[in-house]
């Protein structure tokens, strides 16, 4: 069943809604640039990184690459450039809360989705001469 809501507001009422409006709006811009200095400074900082691997790599000019059939894999925290075949050696990855596994797989990734109900919104408002403005909304759900 809709739900219908009624709200009155005339000129002291829109004059307040308005300046708090404005004050959020500043405060908003005030906040924006710090993050935005902050996200560009990480953005940097994840492409140095990026660049620092790939000269890494260029400079061992092959040095470091790893046979993964042949030798142990035992380079805790190191850089290397590995070829060959990677065997499970037969384990299954497991999802344990949905009772879930497969074989013959390096990485299991879970996608969850989450479904909620539509809202539909109709909103009807009248204007007397006075300037106070009546706002009647109709919510309802499927």
């Amino acid at each position: 069943s809709p739900y219908t809501e009624v709200e009155e507001c005339g000129w002291l009422c829109n004059l307040q809604k308005s300046i708090a409006k404005f004050v959020i709006g500043l405060a908003l811009f005030g906040l924006s640039m710090p993050l935005l200095a902050w996200n560009e400074c990480q953005a940097a900082r994840y492409y140095r990184m990026l660049f620092r691997a790939r000269d890494a790599l260029q400079k061992s000019q092959g040095k470091e690459k790893i046979n993964a059939d042949a030798e142990e894999l035992n380079h805790n925290g190191a850089l290397v450039n590995s070829y060959g075949t990677i065997d499970t050696k037969g384990q299954l990855l497991e999802d344990r809360e949905f009772k879930f596994a497969v074989g013959k797989c390096l990485r299991l990734n879970r996608s969850v989705e989450m479904y909620q109900w539509a809202e539909r919104k109709q909103s009807e408002q009248e204007k007397d001469n006075f300037g106070k403005t009546t706002t009647k909304t109709t919510y309802s759900y499927r």
